[in-house]
């Protein structure tokens, strides 16, 4: 697949998803190395430790709270009202 069209795809699901990781990716069939060649042609932000996110997008509100569930994804629940 030509590299412009696997760019594409990157970014569209970057968009969609808001803040990726690479293990986000591979399960559609994208290397992790992708992710470094986009940040170093400016299409990609890493905005830590193994969280991407389009140039230009803005942050959510709770952008931390975003970062804390794609690191740890069963480790930050919403508690039911009641509990």
């Amino acid at each position: 697949m030509p590299a412009s069209s696997r760019n594409d795809r990157v970014l569209k699901l970057v968009r969609k998803m808001g803040v990726v990781r690479p293990k986000d990716l591979a399960s559609h069939g994208i290397a992790p190395i992708y992710l470094d060649r986009m940040c170093q042609r400016g299409l990609l932000t890493k905005v830590a430790r193994g969280l991407y996110t389009a140039t230009g997008h803005e942050p959510a509100v709770h952008h931390t709270m975003v970062g804390v569930s794609k690191r740890v994804p069963r480790g930050a629940r919403r508690r039911a009202p009641g509990r």
